[in-house]
C-alpha cells in the first residue's frame, strides 16, 4: 500500500503513476479523482474533516485509518523546509502527515525548489527521518549541498 498526500506537487506526480497492481490510499480528494481514472491501480480514499482550502479530509478519523492500515511507502508535501524541520500551514494536516510517516518503512517527500529555506506555521517532522526528497531541477547546488546532510535529495 502506499500513500500519496494532499497538493499540488503530489497532483502532478498523479502523472507518472502507471498502472499496476499496487494499491494507493490518500487523503486527497483531488488526488483520488485524479487516480479514479479507468484501468489505473486500485486506490482508498481517507475521510475525515474535509478542508475545502486543501482539498484533504483531516481530523480524528482520518488518524485512525493511517495508524490501522499497511501503509509501507509514503509521499507527503510540504509547504516549507527550514534546516531539519519539515513544516505545514495546518497543524491537522500536519498531524495527519507525521501519523502516516511514524507509520510507514519508506518515508518520500516531494516539494518544488522555492519551498526549501522556507518557514511556515507548523512544524510536523524531522527531515533526518526521510529517506529521500523529491524536487525540481531549479533547486540551486547551495541548497541541495546543504539539504544532502538531513536526507537523500533527488532532482
Amino acid at each position: 500500500m502506499i500513500f500519496l498526500g494532499f497538493g499540488t506537487t503530489i497532483e502532478l506526480m498523479t502523472r507518472y503513476i502507471e498502472p499496476s497492481s499496487s494499491r494507493f490510499v490518500t487523503n486527497s480528494l483531488t488526488g483520488f479523482n485524479l487516480l479514479s481514472e479507468p484501468k489505473r491501480s486500485e486506490f482508498y480514499l481517507i475521510d475525515g474533516l474535509y478542508r475545502e482550502k486543501t482539498g484533504a479530509f483531516v481530523g480524528s478519523i482520518a488518524n485512525e485509518t493511517v495508524q490501522k492500515i499497511g501503509i509501507k511507502k509514503a509521499f507527503v508535501g510540504v509547504n516549507g523546509l527550514k534546516g531539519i524541520e519539515v513544516l505545514n500551514f495546518s497543524i491537522e494536516e500536519g498531524t495527519l502527515q507525521k501519523n502516516v510517516l511514524d507509520n510507514v518503512a519508506e518515508k518520500y517527500l516531494v516539494s518544488v525548489a522555492n519551498k526549501f529555506d522556507r518557514s511556515d506555521f507548523y512544524t510536523f517532522y524531522d527531515l533526518r527521518k526521510i529517506d529521500a526528497l523529491f524536487t525540481d531541477s531549479t533547486l540551486s547546488a547551495e541548497l541541495r549541498s546543504y539539504y544532502q546532510q538531513y536526507t537523500k535529495i533527488i532532482q
